[in-house]
C-alpha cells in the first residue's frame, strides 16, 4: 500500500504545479486526465475491438469493388485488382509515402495504396485498410475522387504489408494508460493533499478540557502548510506543502501563516499579483480530532498532522481541512501539543512570530 500513496505523491506533486499553468485558459491538472480518458478510449476501441478479432486470422481475399461495398476500416484484406500505371500522388508534410490507385477495371473504381509494388500492373496486396488520411480526403473529395479516368475513395486507403496490431500489446498499453488515468483522478479526488493516517487508535488526540493552569509555549513553530490559505482581500487559493508558521493571534488563538509569492501569469499577458501573508484562522470551538499520519509529496515522506475546523479568515466561513507536515515526528508532536493548549488556554508570553522570510510559491 505505502507504494501507491509514494506514487499518489508524485502525481500530486506535478498536478500541484499544472494547477498553476493552463493551455487555452484551462488547467493543466485538468487537461492531463481529459487526454488520458481520450488516450484510453482510443486504444480500447480500436487496438483492442477492431483488431482483437482479426489478429493471427488469414487476410480475406476481396476485389475492388467489394472492398467498396462491404470493407471497414481496420479489416485485414488480400486485395485484387490492377495498378493504374498514370496515378502516383506523393504526400505533402512531414511523411514521405507515396500512394498509387488499385483499381477494378470493369468499373474504374480504386482505392488508394501506401507503399505499394507497381512492377506488375496485374496484382494482389496484403495489407490492413485505414480511413483515408484527412489530407487526401479533401483532396479527393472536391472532384468526387475524380483521378483521370478513374474514380478512387475518399474514404478506405490500404496500407500495403501491414498485418493486424496484436492486440496483447494494446492491452498493455491500454493497462498502463488507464492506471496513469485512474492515479490522476484519485490525485484530483484528494485535492491532490495525498495523506495517510496512522490508527485511530493512536493518532486521533481529543482536544483536552480547559486547565486552570496558563501554559507558557514558545512561537512560532515552522512548518509546511497543505490547504487552503486567505490573503487580505478574501483571494482563496489551496497551496500544496508550502512554507509556513503556527503562531497565535493576539487573544491566544492558534494561526498559520505563511508569506510567499503565489502571483501567476495569465493567459493573455501580464501578472496576476499575489503575494504577501496568506492567512488561515481556525475556530477554537470547532478545532479538534487532531489525526497523525504522513504526507506525501513528490519523493518525500513527512511526518504530518491532519486537522478540520471552521476557517474564519474565509468570506464565507465553513469547515476546511488542513494538513501539516514537519521535519521530524518529534516537531509533528510538539505543534500538536501547542495546538491543544493554545485550544485549552489563551497563551501568555508567547514568544512574537518575527518576521517571516519571503519564499517564492512555485
Amino acid at each position: 500500500m505505502a507504494i501507491v500513496y509514494r506514487v499518489l505523491g508524485v502525481v500530486a506533486a506535478v498536478c500541484s504545479h499544472g494547477s498553476r499553468r493552463r493551455v487555452n485558459g484551462i488547467p493543466l491538472h485538468l487537461l492531463f486526465p481529459a487526454l488520458l480518458g481520450i488516450l484510453v478510449f482510443a486504444i480500447g476501441t480500436d487496438s483492442l475491438t477492431i483488431y482483437a478479432r482479426r489478429f493471427g486470422q488469414p487476410p480475406v481475399s476481396r476485389t475492388v469493388d467489394t472492398a467498396l461495398e462491404q470493407a471497414t476500416p481496420g479489416d485485414y484484406v488480400l486485395l485484387r485488382g490492377s495498378i493504374a500505371p498514370d496515378i502516383e500522388i506523393a504526400a505533402s508534410g512531414s511523411s514521405h509515402a507515396t500512394y498509387h490507385l488499385l483499381t477494378d477495371p470493369a468499373t474504374r473504381r480504386g482505392i488508394l495504396i501506401e507503399d505499394a509494388d507497381t512492377e506488375n500492373e496485374a496484382t494482389a496486396l496484403t495489407g490492413v485498410l485505414y480511413a483515408l488520411p484527412t489530407d487526401l480526403a479533401s483532396h479527393l473529395r472536391p472532384s468526387g475522387g475524380q483521378l483521370g479516368s478513374y474514380i478512387a475513395s475518399d474514404k478506405l486507403l490500404l496500407r500495403s504489408g501491414t498485418t493486424p496490431s496484436d492486440p496483447r500489446l494494446a492491452a498493455c498499453a491500454l493497462g498502463i494508460v488507464t492506471a496513469a488515468y485512474l492515479l490522476l483522478a484519485a490525485s484530483l479526488l484528494r485535492r491532490h493533499i495525498i495523506f495517510q493516517p496512522e490508527p485511530p487508535s493512536v493518532s486521533v488526540t481529543g482536544i483536552p478540557p480547559v486547565s486552570a493552569t496558563r501554559t507558557k509555549i514558545e512561537l512560532p513553530i515552522v512548518l509546511r502548510f497543505s490547504g487552503s490559505l486567505t490573503l487580505p482581500g478574501k483571494i482563496v487559493t489551496r497551496f500544496l506543502n508550502v512554507p509556513a508558521v503556527l503562531t497565535a493571534s493576539r487573544d491566544g488563538k492558534p494561526t498559520f501563516a505563511s508569506q510567499i509569492d503565489a502571483s501567476a501569469s495569465q493567459a493573455y499577458g501580464g501578472v496576476l499579483e499575489r503575494a504577501g501573508v496568506w492567512l488561515s484562522l481556525p475556530k477554537a470551538s470547532t478545532l479538534g480530532g487532531l489525526q497523525s499520519g504522513r504526507l506525501y509529496v513528490g519523493l518525500a515522506v513527512l511526518p504530518a498532522l491532519r486537522l478540520h475546523y471552521v476557517d474564519t479568515a474565509l468570506a464565507a466561513e465553513r469547515y476546511v481541512t488542513t494538513v501539516l507536515a514537519f521535519p521530524s515526528p518529534a516537531d509533528r508532536d510538539r505543534a500538536r501539543t501547542t495546538i491543544e493548549h493554545l485550544v485549552a488556554v489563551p497563551a501568555v508570553d508567547a514568544v512574537p512570530p518575527g518576521s517571516m522570510q519571503k519564499e517564492p510559491q512555485g
